[in-house]
């Protein structure tokens, strides 16, 4: 019984092992991210998950470690190589989507490398520790914005680590310039150096939305811009920046997350420790966003409470030492949402629809407005 048990359980992993190689060698078209051993190849239907289930059933896609470091031969300055033959062919065919983060990531490394070396140059009278390097990655609803942040944060700690590896065997020689080491006081075991922070945390609890006037129609808006506290928002952002804004250098912050099981926001969902933490990624719809109020996107009307909570203008946006929006087909994202936004408790599949085709095209075509005001502009690689 235990040896027909035993080979019972070998059959099931195999036949598991050839679907996943079948789903893998399927041209279903996908997401190439430069600079592995040859190229890692993200199949789209992995590339686009973004839920809390996506990220339990495919965590590879996930994970912070071993789908980066599988092999010794990886180098960083490989991520802006170009792909193979056999890669250039597929991409031609549309089948493979080259990814714009590993050389972003290096921008943003090399960015703060260059923060730190101008303070270490200042005069011993003015020498002020320089803050987190903020990035804002910015986009309309479905736009791949969490699937994007995830890979810019695997690819910077990566680049800290391998540096630091390269300076400690002697691959690299002090000079004047920052090393990975002076760049970042975390040890490894301490965790990540990037912090991944969702602006779904600053959603107003639908307990607040229910005590304000015409409840119900904010409520159903929920995810337009009055349905948010930004000025909660830019007081974290501030917090996390400390001296470099004139704020104390609080050693923790916590900062909010979104609970999609209850809907709403999550205290302390996220913590950002000063001693660990040298990027921090923002992501969310709108960072680069300014109210109707400010004069920049009057032309945008989405019906607002008077008496709702404002404070969306271009403070927020200067907390942010790189500014990044994610272009992306406005009908493909909404489609996408269709299917996404099921899981929303309350509405039938049909609600669902008239919902993303009314609010999230609405709060679509709002974010597009703020695009000009990033400093780069990328294409997404999954919508």
């Amino acid at each position: 019984a235990t040896a027909q048990a035993t080979g019972m359980r070998t059959l099931f992993l195999v036949a598991h092992l050839i679907a996943l190689l079948f789903i893998l060698s399927s041209n279903r078209g996908g997401v190439l991210v430069q600079g592995y051993p040859g190229t890692l190849y993200v199949p789209s239907f992995l590339a686009r998950n973004q839920r809390k289930e996506a990220k339990t059933a495919h965590p590879f896609v996930y994970q912070r470690a071993s789908i980066f470091t599988s092999s010794s031969s990886f180098t960083i300055s490989s991520m802006t190589s170009m792909a193979s033959n056999d890669d250039q062919e597929q991409q031609q065919n549309g089948q493979v989507v080259k990814s714009w983060e590993p050389q972003m990531a290096q921008l943003i490394y090399s960015l703060k490398k260059q923060q730190k070396q101008e303070q270490q140059s200042a005069p011993s009278s003015s020498l002020t520790e320089t803050g987190p390097f903020l990035v804002a990655l910015v986009g309309i609803p479905g736009s791949g914005k969490s699937t994007s942040s995830l890979l810019l944060s695997n690819l910077l700690q990566l680049q800290i680590e391998q540096n630091k590896e390269e300076e400690q065997s002697g691959l690299q020689t002090k000079t004047t310039a920052v090393t990975a080491s002076e760049l970042s006081t975390s040890s490894p075991s301490s965790g990540s150096t990037v912090l991944v922070m969702p602006m779904d945390g600053y959603h107003l609890p639908l307990s607040t939305l229910q005590s304000m006037p015409s409840s119900k129609e904010l409520i159903y808006k929920r995810g337009s811009p009055e349905t948010f506290d930004p000025i909660s928002l830019l007081r974290d952002l501030k917090r996390i920046r400390g001296s470099d804004c004139g704020h104390v250098n609080e050693s923790v912050v916590h900062i909010p997350g979104f609970d999609h099981a209850q809907g709403d926001p999550q205290p302390n969902a996220y913590t950002f420790r000063r001693d660990q933490h040298t990027f921090v990624i923002c992501e969310g719809l709108y960072l680069l966003h300014e109210d109707d109020n400010s004069g920049k996107d009057a032309d945008v009307d989405m019906d607002a409470d008077a008496d709702a909570p404002t404070g969306w203008n271009e403070d927020i946006r200067k907390q942010f030492d790189l500014t990044i929006f994610i272009n992306a087909d406005v009908d493909t994202c909404i489609e996408r949402l269709k299917v996404r936004n099921k899981c929303i408790p309350g509405y039938t599949p049909e609600e669902i629809d008239i919902r993303c085709d009314v609010v999230d095209r609405a709060n679509a075509m709002l974010v597009l407005k703020s695009k000009d005001r990033a400093m780069h502009i990328v294409d997404s690689v999954v919508a």
